[in-house]
């Protein structure tokens, strides 16, 4: 396999003058005291991926840990305060506005999900569409462990 995206050394600091904290991240500074001495805020640090052709990535994290300011870099909706980002061996951060438009357009579709929501409603049908023997229960067991409840509907609407 070949590799898609390639994404190196990629950071993204929000504030007034992210080339100056991104100084002062590179020499130490974390990201709570960049926040509180300098007034900026580090999105991303040091970030290095590679992702195949063909195959299925998927970017988890806790809310506020920068999946989707790593997502929208991919394309460009966030400009990154340092490193690099390709795609079929491109470097996207040279595109001209007509070639991320491509980009956007052809090359790139991202689906952006709650998993534990997916799953309880993928349960909740399957455990309201003909329940198959013996899948009833352990599809409770499933989303009792998962959610800690015993109702899908409420796994569903939240």
């Amino acid at each position: 396999m070949s590799e898609k995206i390639v994404i190196r050394n990629l950071y993204k600091i929000f504030g007034a003058t992210p080339q100056a904290a991104l100084q002062q991240v590179l020499s130490g500074v974390g990201k709570p005291e960049l926040l509180e001495q300098h007034g900026h805020v580090l999105g991303l640090r040091d970030i290095n991926v590679r992702m195949m052709d063909g195959e299925i990535t998927v970017i988890m994290g806790l809310s506020g840990s920068g999946k989707s300011t790593l997502i929208r870099h991919l394309n460009r909706l966030i400009e990154p305060t340092s490193g690099e980002v390709e795609v079929d061996g491109e470097d996207v951060l040279d595109y001209g506005p007509e070639r991320l438009r491509q980009l956007r357009q052809s090359q790139m579709s991202y689906k952006m999900l709650d998993w534990r929501r997916e799953l309880a409603v993928r349960l909740n049908r399957r455990l309201t569409r003909k329940p198959s023997a013996g899948w009833n229960e352990s599809g409770w067991r499933v989303m009792r462990t998962i959610f800690h409840t015993s109702y899908p509907a409420a796994c569903s609407s939240a």
